[in-house]
């Protein structure tokens, strides 16, 4: 395709779907990682807590899933997975947000990160520009 045709909407729509591509492997292998190993213990002042993450590690497997797949829409122009992502980017802001009182930085980026894809989602789809 040449660099005509592949216009700056369909650049940033490319975009938003590798973000949510990468996303999702990332957060499916961690997923895995949680459910092989969910039983951590913590020690505290008040003694030591077995904790299980195995619902955590469920949760994150279906949303690496999910993004995962939102990603392979976006690449294909699907308008469903434009739409999915984009519920998926909001919560992402509002998560990266309240996270800021953690870790600012952190916190801070992954929020500029969204407000891109959200841009990319946003932007107007060209015909055919990224199929």
């Amino acid at each position: 395709m040449s660099s005509e045709s592949y216009t700056p909407q369909a650049r940033w729509g490319t975009f938003a779907g590798t973000i949510f591509t990468v996303l999702g492997v990332v957060n499916i292998l961690f997923g895995i990682s949680i459910l092989a190993n969910s039983d951590w213990i913590v020690f505290t002042a008040d003694g030591a807590w077995l904790l299980d993450f195995t619902a955590w590690g469920w949760i994150i497997l279906i949303v690496g899933i999910v993004q995962l797949v939102v990603g392979w829409g976006v690449f294909s122009g699907a308008n469903w997975a434009r739409m999915t992502g984009l519920v998926l980017a909001v919560l992402s802001a509002i998560s990266a947000l309240l996270s800021t009182g953690i870790n600012s930085t952190w916190g801070l980026a992954a929020f500029a990160l969204t407000i891109l894809v959200i841009f990319g989602l946003t932007a107007a789809p060209d015909e055919g520009a990224m199929g």
